[in-house]
């Protein structure tokens, strides 16, 4: 992105290149609110009358998941059935993450990739200009994105089985279970996440050169 705006014969080195990027990632509408809110000497903007905490965690949230490419602005909303499915996705994602992280690589590798992509689609249209982009299509399911999360529900199943058979056996460390079911997920964890990047690598590196 940057190469982008040097090109185009802006300065790389521009604080204003800072603020632009939280503007193509969505966070601010606009340069101005991106630019005050990252001046440290501008005061801190006011809370709205009427919204308490709640609203502002949420505005925090927001952000947030905009800052990973977990959201993205997105030309054309998706329906209400795909905006709640896609939330409740991204919670299943947080809550497994917090107990079993590297069984989501299938599904973060998908996503973050998808993310990245948009955001160049949308720094090309900012810096150069272009139009001549895909338009997104409105879609109910995302098919590259639907097989990721059945691969990260597919590499549930080691730990989950690990699990099981800890529960099944009475399998005890220093007389409790809980030692026993934190190395079987560490464990189990690990393995899934060094298969699935083994099989990436192989297959990168038995892909045809382009």
């Amino acid at each position: 992105m940057l190469e982008l705006a040097a090109a185009e014969g802006r300065d790389p080195a521009d604080p204003e290149r800072a603020a632009e990027l939280l503007v193509l990632q969505g966070v601010y509408e606009d340069t101005a609110q991106a630019m005050a809110a990252l001046d440290t000497r501008s005061p801190r903007p006011r809370t709205q009358a009427g919204r308490g905490r709640t609203a502002t965690l949420w505005d925090l949230i927001m952000r947030m998941a905009k800052l990973l490419g977990l959201l993205t602005p997105d030309d054309v909303s998706p329906s209400r059935l795909v905006r709640v499915g896609q939330w409740v996705l991204v919670a299943c994602v947080f809550l497994v993450g917090l107990v079993a992280p590297l069984v989501w690589l299938p599904y973060m590798a998908v996503s973050y990739n998808r993310a990245t992509t948009r955001l160049m689609d949308r720094a090309t249209v900012f810096y150069v200009g272009s139009r001549d982009l895909a338009p997104p299509r409105r879609v109910r399911l995302d098919a590259a994105m639907a097989a990721a999360g059945l691969r990260a529900l597919g590499s549930m199943v080691l730990p989950l089985a690990g699990l099981l058979v800890v529960a099944a056996t009475d399998t005890r460390i220093a007389g409790g279970q809980l030692p026993v079911a934190g190395i079987i997920l560490v464990a189990s964890c690990l393995l899934t996440g060094g298969w699935w990047l083994w099989r990436r690598h192989r297959r990168r590196r038995e892909a045809p050169p382009p």
